[in-house]
């Protein structure tokens, strides 16, 4: 099996949990600019970073964009920072709309906790190189369900939209 890990960096978290994750599974962690998109090519791409000022970097949203749709099999992500996920959703969304598998699962690590963090990413590149069988957001109706609610939430919540619930949430109220 191909697997690449690949990262964005600026503080130095995301490239600690990224060579936790290239460690565990035997192959190198690269960052962006030293493995373009365009060669990419793998049965499965570990992707990370990490949000700044509480959004995706511009650097990490080019490369998602970049990244051929039949080059890469399926793509599980990785994301450090205070608390927000938003890296997460940002990515599943470019990657999805581009009709690439992503594994619903997906690994965090605080940015207060790095250290402490390193034990789990290994075991959860691990696992996600075990399950060949894993549920990849796009090839589960539930999956595909849950993921259409979190971009839902993101984008309602860029919008300027409250949410009264996260999951059925049928009425939306303006701040």
């Amino acid at each position: 099996m191909n697997v690449k890990v690949v990262y964005y960096s600026q503080s130095g978290n995301t490239e600690a949990i990224a060579n936790e994750i290239a460690s565990e599974l035997g192959v190198p962690a690269y960052t962006i600019d030293e493995m373009p998109a365009a060669a990419l090519d793998c049965d499965v791409l570990f992707l990370g970073g990490a949000p700044y000022l509480n959004a995706l970097a511009k650097e990490l949203r080019e490369y998602a964009n970049a990244i051929p749709a039949g080059k890469v099999g399926r793509v599980v992500l990785f994301t450090t920072s205070g608390v927000s996920r938003r890296t997460i959703l940002a990515l599943r969304k470019i990657l999805l709309r581009k009709g690439i598998l992503v594994d619903c699962k997906h690994f965090f690590a605080p940015e207060f906790a790095i250290e402490s963090r390193k034990p789990a990413a290994r075991a959860f590149a691990r696992k996600h190189v075990k399950e060949a069988n894993s549920i990849c957001c796009g090839t589960d109706v539930k999956a595909v369900a849950v993921t259409a609610i979190s971009i839902a939430v993101a984008t309602a919540a860029v919008a300027g939209v409250t949410v009264a619930a996260v999951c059925g949430a049928r009425h939306f109220k303006k701040r």
